[in-house]
Parts: structure tokens; C-alpha cells; sequence
């Protein structure tokens, strides 16, 4: 398989936020599937969830894979595992979120991976920090001005 340019979210509330970012980030580069990769700023924002909660650091990394979105899944998964990261409610305080958001054009639907990832769109804390690394998504041939999303959001965010 052809690597793939894949972005991938980072999110966390719990416990040393910046240096947990750092391990994963250690970790994915010590792969032998991934290279050339790029880091946005991180932003701290407001959690999204009905349950009082710390603020959330989120970034986005993007790098090139060279095997399948399920065994980056796992991969990332097993990541989170090893830092810390227990099964939780979904809208629970995290120690590390690593979220799959695209890989190459791909659309994919299953039960246990959905990419691009659901809601990308609407959420500042992933389209500011993408915002960083690219200024253009395409997904099976719909291109995407993440520019212009995040200028749209910041303006219904102001109203």
C-alpha cells in the first residue's frame, strides 16, 4: 500500500495535557508506517459536554501512513492505552483522545471506524488547529476550504 497523507485530532483535559501530547507524538513517530509528520499550535478550548469539566488542549497532526485506517485505528488506540486513557462515556474528561479525521480522500462507514470523522466540520477546536497544517480537504472529490469553514464558524460563534 501507497503511504497516506492522515490527519489525526488530539484532545485532552486530564493530567499533564502538553506533555501526554508529547509521548504520543514520540510514539507515533517511533513508527516504522509513519513519516514526515506535522504538528499544528495547540488551543485550549471549552469542553463540549453536559458534564462540568475541565478545559480541553486540542491539536492535529498530519503524517503519512503506509497501511490501512483500521491498523492506524488500533494503532491509535493502543496509544491512548498506553498513556493512560481508560474506556470512558464519551463526553467524559479524557487524559488523550487521538481521533482518526481523514485519510487521504477516503470516505469510509463502518460500525468501529467513520472517516472523515463525524461533526469535523462543525467543531472550531478541530478546524482552527487543521486550519494550521492545510487550507484545503478533498474527500472523494468534494474539496473542502477548511479556511472558510472556520471564518463561517467564528462568525455564528460572535452573533
Amino acid at each position: 500500500m501507497n503511504s497516506v497523507k492522515t490527519y489525526v485530532a488530539l484532545g485532552g483535559n486530564m493530567g499533564d495535557v502538553q506533555e501526554t501530547f508529547r509521548k504520543a507524538l514520540q510514539l507515533l513517530c517511533a513508527l516504522t508506517e509513519v513519516s514526515c509528520l506535522a504538528t499544528s499550535s495547540f488551543h485550549w478550548n471549552p469542553a463540549v459536554s453536559p458534564i462540568p469539566q475541565a478545559d480541553y488542549l486540542n491539536g492535529v497532526c498530519c503524517f503519512y501512513w503506509s497501511k490501512s485506517p483500521f491498523q492506524l485505528l488500533q494503532v491509535l488506540q493502543k496509544i491512548q492505552r498506553d498513556l493512560g486513557q481508560n474506556e470512558k462515556p464519551k463526553e467524559a474528561p479524557r487524559i488523550i483522545d487521538l481521533d482518526l479525521l481523514f485519510f487521504g480522500n477516503e470516505k469510509i462507514q463502518t460500525p468501529d471506524l467513520e472517516v472523515p470523522h463525524p461533526r469535523w466540520q462543525e467543531r472550531l477546536f478541530v478546524l482552527e488547529p487543521l486550519s494550521e497544517l492545510t487550507t484545503t480537504i478533498e474527500v472523494e472529490g468534494e474539496k473542502f476550504n477548511i479556511v472558510a469553514m472556520k471564518e463561517s464558524l467564528y462568525a455564528k460563534c460572535r452573533c
